[in-house]
C-alpha cells in the first residue's frame, strides 16, 4: 500500500507518473498536474493505486511530450491495468534502425519494435518484399544483423553481389555520409515524398552525362523509372494531400475492436484492423485515444487528417503531439465510417467465435478420457533431480490448446524426506492445488503427470487430502505413451491422433522447462537459488557459506573439516551438507 504521506511530495508539474508493485508496473498514466492527477485516483479508489507500493514519476516539459512518453512506456511495459493495443504481428511494416551509423533495413510484423523507424501497414507482405528489394537496388543499404562498425573482418555477402548492399561491413566501401544519403533517400520515398529523391538522381544522371559517364547515367534513368513504379507500392505512409485515415470501433466485455480505412488519392486504398485490450472500465472516447496514441507513436508517418466516430477530450492534445486533424464524419465521408464500423463490429463476431472455436485435439481427449467437457485449460506437471542433490517440479499450462507461459510455475522442492519422484509429485500437487484453493485461482479441466501408475496415485493422493472436484487426473508414461486415468482405465491414444501430438508437446514443455531452471542453478548468478536447496542453512549460515568459499565449485569440494570450519557450522551440519552435496 502507498504511504499518502508520500502524495504530498509528487510534482504539480506536467509528465508520466508509474504505478508499481514492488518490480512490477500495474498503471502508466500522464498528466498535467502529476499531483492532481495521482490524488483523483486516491480518492476513487482506482485497483491499481490499492494494489501498488510505490509511485514513480518523469517530468516533461510538455503535455505532447508526456503522451509520447506515455504511449511508449505502456508498449515497453504492458501494464495489466492500462488500455493498450494488442500486437499480433498481424500486418506487415518495414522498419530502418535508428542510433547506428550504419542503419539497416529490414520487414517485421513487430509494431512495437524499438530503436526503429516504422513504416507502414502494408496488405500484402510478398509484394512489399519485391517492391523493397527494388528500393534497396537503387538505395542499396544493409538488411543484416551485424554491429557495425566491427573489428573483425567480414567478407561482403550476396546482398553485395546482387547490389542491394554497399557492404559497410567492409571498411572503406562506402562513405557513412553517402550511406546515410541512401537512408534518407529511403524514408523520403516511404514517406511519399518523392519530388526531391527524383530531382536528387535528375541532377546525378545530367552530372554523369556530362562528365561521359553514360553507363553510370542510364542506371540512374532506370533508378527514376523504378520509383515513379514504386510509389503505388508505399501509399500507406503517403504524406501527401489528401491522405486520410478512416476509424471504425466496436466494442465487447474485454476488448475494443478498431477497422482503419486508408484513403489515398480519392479512394480507400486499403484496410488493416487492431485490438485494444481493456483491463477495467473506461469511457470510449479513453479507449479510442489509447488506440491513437499507441498507433501513431509506433509510426514515422501520420495522415492529414483522422476521421473517428466520436472526439476525445484530449482532441487538441492529439492534434499537436501527432500532426494531423480530427475530425468526425462529413457527408463525403459518412458512408465509409459506416462501413468502417460494420467491419469493426464484423472483426469482433469472428474473433469472438474464434476464442469459443474447441480445439478438435480437445474433442478428441474427451471422447478418449470420458469426460464431461473439453479440457479447454491443461495443466502438466514434470518433477525432477539434478546430481541426485537438486529437486525441482515445473508446471506448464495450456489453454485452447495454445500454451499459457504466464502461467507457468517452477517449484523447489522443500521435504527432505523421500527423494523419489512420487514424493515430489505429492508435494508439488499439494502446494499448486492449495494456492488455487486460497487464492480462488482458475482450475484446470485436466491435470497430466510425467510419469506412470504410482505418479498418478501420489497425485491423486493431494487431490483427495484437498477435496478437489472438476478436475481430472491423469498420467502420461513415456515408454509406450500410454495414459492411467483416475478412473483406473488405462488408455493409448492413436499414434497419428491431434491428442497425441498436443499432449507430446505439453509433457516435452514441462521436461524442458524442468531443464531450463537445472541450467540457472548452475550459473554463477543463480549461486542464491543453489543455496535455497541447502538443508538447514538459514540466511546468516547462507552468508557464512558465500564469504568463506566465494563459490559454488568450492562448497562443493569442500571436505567435511573444511565445511566445520565455516562460523555457525557444526560437525553435524557439516556432515549433512557434504551428504547433501554428494548425494549420499
Amino acid at each position: 500500500m502507498i504511504d499518502e504521506r508520500d502524495l504530498d511530495f509528487l510534482p504539480e508539474s506536467p509528465g508520466v507518473y508509474i504505478f508499481r508493485n514492488g518490480k512490477e508496473v500495474l498503471y502508466v498514466g500522464k498528466a498535467i498536474n502529476i499531483k492532481n492527477r495521482v490524488n483523483t485516483h486516491r480518492i476513487n479508489n482506482a485497483p491499481f493505486y490499492l494494489k501498488s507500493n510505490r509511485i514513480e514519476y518523469i517530468l516533461t516539459n510538455t503535455e505532447s511530450e508526456a503522451l509520447l512518453l506515455e504511449a511508449n512506456l505502456i508498449k515497453q511495459y504492458k501494464p495489466k491495468y492500462n488500455v493498450r493495443l494488442t500486437d499480433d504481428k498481424k500486418y506487415p511494416y518495414i522498419a530502418i534502425t535508428k542510433n547506428e551509423p550504419y542503419p539497416r533495413i529490414f520487414l517485421t510484423r513487430n509494431l512495437l519494435l524499438k530503436d526503429a523507424d516504422i513504416f507502414g501497414p502494408y496488405m500484402s507482405a510478398g509484394s512489399i518484399r519485391k517492391a523493397l528489394k527494388m528500393l534497396r537496388e537503387i538505395f542499396p543499404i544493409r538488411n543484416c544483423k551485424y554491429k557495425l562498425p566491427s573489428k573483425r573482418k567480414i567478407n561482403p555477402c550476396i546482398e553485395y553481389h546482387m547490389g542491394l548492399c554497399d557492404a559497410p561491413c567492409v571498411k572503406n566501401s562506402v562513405q557513412q555520409e553517402v550511406y546515410q544519403k541512401n537512408v534518407e533517400n529511403i524514408k523520403k520515398v516511404l514517406l511519399g515524398d518523392l519530388k526531391p529523391v527524383i530531382e536528387y538522381l535528375q541532377n546525378e544522371m545530367k552530372q554523369a552525362a556530362e562528365n561521359l559517364n553514360f553507363e553510370y547515367a542510364r542506371i540512374l534513368r532506370d533508378r527514376i523509372s523504378a520509383l515513379h513504379e514504386l510509389k503505388y507500392h508505399f501509399y500507406i505512409s503517403s504524406l501527401k494531400e489528401g491522405a486520410i485515415d478512416i476509424i471504425g470501433m466496436f466494442q465487447t466485455t474485454k476488448t475494443a475492436y478498431f477497422y482503419m480505412m486508408f484513403y489515398r488519392d480519392g479512394k480507400v486504398m486499403n484496410t488493416a484492423y487492431f485490438k485494444v485490450e481493456k483491463t477495467m472500465k473506461a469511457p470510449d472516447d479513453e479507449i479510442l485515444s489509447a488506440f491513437l496514441s499507441q498507433f501513431y507513436s509506433s509510426l514515422s508517418s501520420s495522415p492529414e487528417k483522422v476521421i473517428i466516430p466520436i472526439i476525445p477530450k484530449n482532441k487538441s492534445q492529439l492534434e499537436k503531439t501527432f500532426g494531423f486533424k480530427i475530425g468526425l464524419p462529413d457527408k463525403t465521408f459518412g458512408k465509409t465510417m459506416e462501413l468502417a464500423m460494420k467491419n469493426a463490429e464484423e472483426v469482433a463476431l469472428q474473433e469472438e467465435k474464434r476464442k469459443k472455436r474447441v480445439h478438435p485435439a480437445l474433442l478428441e481427449l474427451q471422447t478418449a478420457f470420458g469426460l464431461n467437457r473439453a479440457p479447454e485449460r491443461i495443466e502438466c506437471v514434470d518433477a525432477s533431480q539434478l546430481f541426485g542433490s537438486f529437486r525441482v517440479a515445473s508446471l506448464v499450462v495450456m489453454e485452447n490448446g495454445k500454451l499459457k507461459k504466464k502461467y507457468y510455475r517452477r517449484y523447489k522442492i522443500k521435504k527432505e524426506e523421500g527423494k523419489d519422484d512420487f514424493t515430489m509429485i505429492y508435494e508439488v500437487t499439494l502446494r499448486r492445488f492449495k494456492r488455487a484453493l486460497k487464492d480462488k485461482e482458475k482450475m484446470p479441466d485436466l491435470y497430466i503427470l510425467d510419469g506412470g501408475l504410482l505418479q498418478l496415485k501420489a497425485a491423486l493422493k493431494a487431490k483427495y487430502e484437498l477435496g478437489i472436484q472438476d478436475v481430472f487426473f491423469a498420467a502420461f508414461a513415456k515408454r509406450f505413451d500410454d495414459f492411467y486415468l483416475e478412473s483406473g482405465r488405462r488408455v493409448m491414444l492413436p499414434v497419428r491422433s491431434f491428442s497425441l501430438k498436443l499432449m507430446k508437446l505439453l509433457r516435452d514443455e514441462a521436461h524442458r522447462f524442468a531443464i531450463s531452471f537445472h541450467r540457472k542453478l548452475r550459473n554463477k548468478e543463480s549461486f542464491k537459488d543453489f543455496l535455497d536447496f541447502l538443508p538447514d542453512i538459514g540466511p546468516k549460515r547462507k552468508k557464512a557459506l558465500i564469504e568463506h568459499f566465494g563459490s559454488l565449485k568450492k562448497i562443493r569440494e569442500a571436505t567435511i573439516d573444511e565445511l566445520k570450519n565455516v562460523p555457525g557450522f557444526g560437525e553435524k551440519l557439516a556432515e549433512k551438507l557434504y551428504n547433501f552435496l554428494h548425494g549420499d
